[in-house]
């Protein structure tokens, strides 16, 4: 097991240092999907305990996915020009 991952780390560390035009923090929510992803189908191969089909390991990827899944939801929405008023005092 700990060869696939091996593999799968040093391909995706290979693709991911390729020399995209990525804004700031992109290349490490990729990263994170892609090692979250990796983990929830690897984990099958496992022999544990399940719970609703998953064991721990795969359901606190999930939910990690589905909260980078919401934080980059948000980033996408085009941000409001928020205007403030100030007083002089």
């Amino acid at each position: 097991m700990q060869i696939y991952e091996i593999l799968f780390l040093a391909l995706l560390g290979w693709l991911l240092s390729r020399n995209w035009n990525l804004a700031e923090g992109v290349r490490f929510r990729i990263f994170m999907a892609s090692y979250l992803a990796w983990r929830v189908a690897i984990d099958f191969l496992k022999p544990q305990p399940l719970v609703g089909g998953m064991n721990l390991i795969q359901w606190v990827c999930v939910v990690a996915l589905a909260a980078l899944g919401l934080l980059w939801a948000k980033d996408l929405r085009p941000h409001r020009a928020e205007s403030y008023e100030h007083a002089d005092a």
